[in-house]
Formats: C-alpha cells, sequence, structure tokens
C-alpha cells in the first residue's frame, strides 16, 4: 500500500514539474510583446496594452481599445516608421481634424507616396470643410432667428408703446369731457342760481312798487314819501 501512494505522489510532482518548466520556457522563449501581440489578436487590447514593453505596439493596442488620448501621447514620443500617420489617425479619431492633418502632412513631407496617408488626408479635409459649412450655415440661421426675434420684439413694442398712447388720449379725452361737463354743469347751476336771484329781484321790485304805491299822498307825507322813495332807488338801483 505504501508502495502505490509512493507511484502516486510520484507522478503528481511529475506532473506539476512538466506544467512549470512549460510555464517558464514560455516566459524564456515567447516575450512579453509577443505575448501582448497574440493578447491583440485575439481582440483582448486591454491585456495587451498592458503587456507591452514597447510604446508603439502599446499604442496600437490603446488605439484598438478606443483610448485614444494615451495612444495620441505615446504616438507623439514615437520616432518608428508611421508614427506620424498614426497619430494623425488618432487625431481623428479624437475629432482634432486640423491636428490631425498636421500629422499627415509630416508623414508625407517623409513619404510623399504614403497613399493612405494622402487619403485618410483628404477625407478629413472634407470633414472640417462640411463642418465649417454646417457653422457658417448654423450662425446664419442663428442671425437670422435673433434678428427675427428682435424685430418680433420691435414690433412687440411699437405695439405696446401704441397701446399706451391710445390708452393715455382715451384717458385724456375723457379727463377732458369730464371737465367739460362738470364745466357746463357748474355754468348750469350758475345760470339757474342768476336765474333764481333775478326772479327773487323782481319779485322784490315789484313787492316794493307795490308797496310804494300803498303811501298815502298827502301834502304833509310828500317831502317824507319822496325820501323814502329817492333811498329805495338808490338801495335797488331802480331808475329816476
Amino acid at each position: 500500500m505504501n508502495w502505490r501512494y509512493f507511484i502516486i505522489i510520484s507522478l503528481l510532482n511529475l506532473i506539476f514539474v512538466q506544467k512549470t518548466v512549460a510555464f517558464n520556457f514560455k516566459d524564456l522563449w515567447v516575450t512579453k510583446d509577443q505575448q501582448a501581440k497574440e493578447l491583440l489578436s485575439s481582440g483582448q487590447f486591454s491585456k495587451a496594452a498592458d503587456t507591452f514593453r514597447r510604446d508603439d505596439w502599446k499604442a496600437v493596442a490603446l488605439y484598438r481599445l478606443g483610448d485614444y488620448s494615451k495612444a495620441a501621447t505615446l504616438y507623439q514620443q514615437d520616432k518608428s516608421k508611421d508614427a506620424a500617420f498614426n497619430l494623425g489617425n488618432t487625431y481623428a479619431q479624437m475629432g482634432r481634424y486640423e491636428e490631425a492633418i498636421k500629422a499627415y502632412d509630416k508623414e508625407l513631407a517623409i513619404n510623399p507616396n504614403h497613399e493612405d496617408a494622402k487619403y485618410n488626408r483628404k477625407i478629413i479635409e472634407d470633414l472640417l470643410k462640411k463642418d465649417k459649412e454646417k457653422q457658417d450655415q448654423d450662425k446664419q440661421d442663428q442671425d437670422k432667428q435673433d434678428q427675427d426675434k428682435q424685430d418680433q420684439d420691435k414690433q412687440d413694442q411699437d405695439k405696446q408703446d401704441q397701446d399706451k398712447q391710445n390708452q393715455d388720449k382715451q384717458d385724456q379725452d375723457n379727463q377732458d369731457q369730464d371737465k367739460k361737463d362738470q364745466d357746463k354743469q357748474n355754468q348750469d347751476n350758475k345760470d339757474q342760481q342768476n336765474q333764481a336771484q333775478s326772479a327773487k329781484s323782481r319779485e322784490q321790485q315789484q313787492a316794493d312798487e307795490q308797496w310804494l304805491s300803498l303811501i298815502p299822498d298827502e301834502p304833509g307825507n310828500l317831502l317824507r314819501e319822496k325820501f323814502l322813495r329817492d333811498y329805495l332807488r338808490r338801495q335797488h338801483g331802480w331808475g329816476k
């Protein structure tokens, strides 16, 4: 039984040693960059970026991962072939089109026959042109909206001003009419008072005249009657 136990333990040790040796051999004969390329090929971009030792390949993995900011940083430091082209592509993905065109121009200055750089540059140039046209159109539309709003605001303000003027005129006309009505009422009241005063004066005059007519025309009272009549005429403004 001890013999069998010894065989089982020996086999397990052998399997462990084989796995350890295989792992060590992979580390010895397959570099980190080679391992990262396998990860990159299998679509494991994040692991590939962490595994790569070369910055140019790490930039490729970051680009595939969509981490364009970090990829651009590495491409800016890269002096290898197509570095400027790859930087232009990265800038294009980030929407930094003007910088992308500069990067493509740098690549074409080194390699004027770089067809991909020419093609991508043309695409980005067209995008910039369309963006500018859209910006110009948007500005025109915005300017038109602003002008329309200003015109509408002016029309509204003019209408408010006109309405206020009309209301003020109507209020003034009402005040003037009220004043005329009040003046007329005051004048009517005054006329009525004058008429009443005149009627009262006439009644008083008639009464006085009637009273004077009742004074006896005796010789002894003529002088007294004359003085009384003269006095009454002066008091009431009667004619002689």
